[in-house]
């Protein structure tokens, strides 16, 4: 896949999870909210921000298989979020993502839980966010 055709699918993909994420009963609407950090060192950007009841959920929206988490990982070590979610062309599937992300000059440990999910199953989100609230 050329640059050109991975960079307008990720356009189309992340356009695709907002519009679906816009309609969903249950999830403040109407307006979709993101984040970023601007630093001198790295930039760090969540596509979308949600909430469900009390809790506040990051969004990464990826064209591919594959892809990085370090927006993801910056976020979930200044916020700590109860989950995180990636949607993607992967199977569905829950990790506990345990890694190191520098901050300033010393290294320091994040941990969090990442939902992985198949760009299709955006409809299937408040309910898998209701189903993970009542677990815990």
């Amino acid at each position: 896949m050329d640059n050109l055709q991975m960079i307008n699918e990720g356009g189309l993909a992340e356009q695709f999870i907002g519009q679906h994420l816009i309609i969903n009963k249950g999830l403040v609407k109407p307006a979709l909210h993101y984040w970023i950090r601007e630093s001198k060192s790295s930039n760090a950007e969540i596509d979308y921000l949600i909430s469900r009841g009390d809790w506040i959920l990051p969004i990464e929206v990826k064209a591919g298989k594959s892809g990085t988490l370090k927006s993801l990982q910056q976020f979930a070590y200044e916020k700590k979020p109860k989950i995180c979610i990636r949607f993607d062309l992967n199977q569905p599937a829950k990790q506990r993502i345990e890694h190191k992300i520098k901050i300033g000059e010393e290294y320091k440990k994040v941990t969090f839980y990442l939902i992985s999910l198949p760009l299709y199953f955006v409809e299937e989100l408040p309910e898998l966010i209701d189903k993970k609230r009542g677990s815990t």
